[in-house]
């Protein structure tokens, strides 16, 4: 009986994909998600995450080319620290439960932690195999569908400050798309921004975008993400554009991201529609990744953005 070759980690390249995407349709089609991926859509999604700056990738193999199972994302600066967005974490179904995922993400965690990133960020459905995984790596529940883990970063004497603790909140909301843009660093408020992006919207949602056209203006309201932790002690905060000579002022008169729920609100030029799934946008003030949990029509004279706080 020939022995079965070993398995080896490596970094994920563009040599990889084609392998990481036969993997990604294989598994996602089938139970439970049965989404429609076929493996051109999958290539095309994981090269888009690869090309992403700072993207970060690890290939499980058997031999030198048979993909048993991958991780895929992209690091994204916070003013306190770096957090890892993991995209994508996926094992070929007749490799479940032989410990690739296992093993991928203690690698994972081995090099994040080493390259002094200090969180990562992922998104799972709620209750299943894959949360209980992610549980037992020592992730938490950030909100109503993603998840964190805090990392020790190598020579730190304590760990960052967390993302917003897990809760017993009785509202779940499910993204209806996120945020692209290849800008990293956007302004604070929609009103003084000229960022340019997309608003990509899932599939199944797609029908809601008909009758948005150029030229108009559009509410999105979206989900701060990667907010710290609230406490009762930030219930007033330093605004960072004082309008009076108080030091500090209440949180619901503040913009501050830091919030009780994690919510904020903004207001976008349309450019145009892509597809029937995409919205090009201007006026950003949303990182690349943010949640979109709702878009709505802008009711306002049109003649200005609104001022806000």
């Amino acid at each position: 009986m020939t022995p079965e070759a070993p398995e080896k980690i490596l970094p994920l390249g563009v040599e990889h994909l084609d392998g990481c995407a036969g993997v990604f349709a294989a598994a996602f089609s089938g139970e439970p998600w049965n989404q429609p991926w076929t493996p051109d859509a999958a290539r095309e999604r994981l090269a888009d995450i690869l090309a992403t700056p700072n993207s970060l990738g690890l290939v499980c193999l058997r031999g030198d080319t048979e993909v048993l199972g991958f991780a895929l994302g992209f690091a994204r600066r916070r003013a306190d620290g770096k957090t890892f967005v993991l995209d994508e974490l996926c094992v070929t179904p007749r490799f479940r439960g032989r410990g690739v995922a296992t093993r991928l993400l203690d690698r994972l965690h081995d090099e994040l932690g080493g390259a002094g990133l200090d969180r990562v960020l992922l998104e799972t459905g709620a209750g299943g195999a894959a949360e209980a995984l992610y549980e037992k790596f020592g992730y938490g529940r950030a909100d109503g569908i993603a998840m964190v883990k805090n990392l020790r970063v190598r020579g730190s004497q304590k760990p960052r400050v967390g993302t917003r603790a897990a809760s017993s909140a009785s509202i779940e909301m499910e993204p209806i798309g996120f945020v692209r843009t290849d800008v990293e660093k956007v302004p604070r408020n929609f009103r003084v921004s000229e960022v340019e992006g997309t608003l990509e919207i899932e599939k199944k949602y797609g029908e809601g975008l008909v009758d948005i056209e150029l030229g108009q203006r559009v509410v999105v309201i979206f989900h701060f993400h990667e907010s710290p932790a609230f406490s009762p002690d930030l219930l007033s905060q330093t605004p960072r554009f004082p309008r009076s000579d108080r030091e500090k002022m209440g949180i619901f008169s503040i913009c501050s991201p830091v919030r009780p729920n994690p919510v904020g609100m903004s207001i976008l030029d349309v450019l145009g529609v892509e597809g029937t799934t995409s919205l090009r946008v201007k006026g950003l003030d949303m990182r690349d990744g943010t949640p979109i949990l709702d878009i709505k029509p802008w009711l306002g004279d049109g003649r200005d953005r609104p001022r806000v706080g």
